[in-house]
């Protein structure tokens, strides 16, 4: 566990300062630098590349993560593994394009709409690049992954993207860059991303590419079936993920404005999902080489001690988020000069809530998607699928970009049951423990506090730090007084045993 404790701790570091600087970008650079619009085609195109991507990957990323620790050498040429998750995807980047080129009309006429219409037609074909980008970057990223530097990958994701896109941002808000050449270079930011990992790879002599296929030709037909799943699996996990958000565009009045605000406020969601990203990008590889180890006993305990982290942690940010939800609607109009902005405050709570369901409920999707039973994740996925699609769709009939949120929370409490209750019948495997019933209770206790608290009428930013401190120091001295995580009670320990060693 040591090695997954580094990298845990690493990939936290890197992901909380590139926390800091999206949260900048989010909620006062995109808004302040860009129109509406602008912000919502940015995202557009992002969400649309992304959702190619997912099926022109083939289910490579999947293969690697499970089938990877089969292939592992000494001699770092993997016998001929990264060869072939690079020629795969590439076929699928081919045949991802021609879908783009050939249903462009399509695309651009079911999204394109009044004043977006003009926008995405412009910037349409930018779509082809960023295509490439992130299927690549995606095998590299469980390439990675897979040699257990999983840091580097969230380094590079989380922290490098953000600040070269935080200082385009400033050119633009400075009036040094027009939008044209902000998207543009926007887009490149994405390609310098892969180079990066590429050049770690090969600085580290894990860039070398064979072509024996003695290994591939043993485990080919069992990885494509693998493969087909994972494909179909992954397209489904992005239609859960990215619903929401293609039927604000497409269902809410304000169409990319809407998708703009819905952005920025589901944005808060993402800040409590640190912890269950980190966590599960590192534990993925440990918990593959688990079951090929026939090891349940690891997996039990990766599986509770994930989740009580991801539990404590999420639920600390749920609160600072939600105690300033007021404050970060005055900082937004301070920003932007009107409240436009305001009108998605309440998805800020509900995606909240969501992303607070899926860390509590631990690496659950890991521990079936990494065992025989994989398949069965396909089936819940397609069965939420359709509860999505119904459910946003009359919520954002009656609520706007709100029902969206309520729709996400919703699908996030159902599937995450779903998941439980399969590890627990299938494997005996539970995550939950009497400190788990201690957390939600402080939680919401401190929570509750803030409603009482008095409200500072100097400034905002003043308001922001007296509730952060005053409920963040309570609510992690409970955390470390009860003993709520052991891990996290022992890292405190340490860094005061350090801090008492110097002085």
């Amino acid at each position: 566990m040591s090695e997954i404790k580094r990298q845990s701790i690493l990939a936290s570091l890197y992901s909380y300062v590139g926390i800091i600087l999206g949260g900048i970008n989010t909620v006062l650079l995109f808004p302040a630098a860009l129109t509406t619009d602008q912000f919502g085609l940015v995202s557009w195109v992002l969400m649309i590349a992304s959702g190619v991507s997912v099926f022109a990957r083939l289910g490579i990323p999947q293969i690697t993560i499970k089938y990877f620790p089969y292939f592992k050498t000494e001699e770092k040429d993997h016998s001929g593994f990264l060869s072939f998750a690079l020629l795969i995807p590439f076929i699928g980047a081919v045949i991802g394009t021609l879908i783009l080129v050939l249903f462009k009309s399509g695309i651009v006429s079911f999204y394109g709409k009044d004043s977006s219409l003009e926008l995405i037609n412009t910037f349409y074909f930018l779509l082809v690049p960023l295509l490439f980008f992130d299927i690549f970057f995606n095998v590299f990223n469980a390439y990675t992954t897979s040699l257990n530097k999983a840091s580097v990958i969230i380094f590079f994701r989380d922290l490098f993207v953000r600040l070269c896109i935080t200082i385009l941002l400033l050119l633009c808000w400075f009036k040094l860059l027009d939008f044209e050449p902000f998207i543009y270079l926007y887009i490149s930011v994405y390609g310098l991303q892969s180079i990066g990992v590429m050049g770690y790879l090969y600085k580290n002599g894990q860039l070398k590419l064979n072509w024996n296929l003695s290994k591939i030709k043993m485990y080919g037909i069992e990885m494509m079936k693998y493969g087909a799943f994972a494909l179909l699996s992954g397209g489904a996990t992005f239609m859960t993920n990215y619903i929401d958000k293609m039927m604000v565009s497409v269902m809410d009045k304000n169409e990319l404005s809407a998708l703009a605000i819905f952005n920025v406020f589901s944005y808060l969601g993402i800040v409590i999902m640190v912890p269950t990203k980190s966590i599960v990008q590192v534990t993925l590889p440990t918990v593959a080489t688990a079951w090929k180890d026939n090891d349940l006993g690891a997996i039990d305990n990766i599986y509770k001690k994930t989740a009580l982290m991801q539990l404590v942690i999420g639920f600390g940010l749920f609160i600072v988020v939600m105690a300033n939800l007021d404050n970060f609607i005055s900082l937004l109009f301070a920003v932007k000069g009107d409240n436009s902005y305001a009108l998605g405050k309440n998805v800020a709570l509900f995606i909240g809530l969501a992303r607070l369901i899926d860390g509590a409920t631990g690496v659950n999707g890991t521990i079936i998607l990494t065992s025989k039973y994989y398949r069965y994740d396909l089936l819940f996925m397609l069965m939420l699928i359709g509860l999505s699609v119904v459910s946003n769709y009359y919520l954002i009939q009656n609520f706007g970009m709100t029902g969206a949120a309520i729709a996400t929370c919703v699908v996030a409490a159902v599937y995450n049951i779903i998941k439980f209750l399969f590890v627990k019948y299938k494997f005996g495997l539970q995550p939950f423990s009497i400190n788990t019933v201690k957390t939600i209770l402080v939680g919401i206790g401190v929570l509750t506090l803030n409603y009482i608290l008095p409200d500072l009428n100097i400034h905002f930013v003043f308001d922001v730090i007296y509730r952060t401190l005053i409920l963040g120091l309570l609510y992690g001295g409970l955390v470390y007084y009860l003993n709520l995580s052991p891990d996290i009670t022992k890292l405190i320990n340490q860094i005061i045993g350090k801090v008492k060693s110097k002085f």
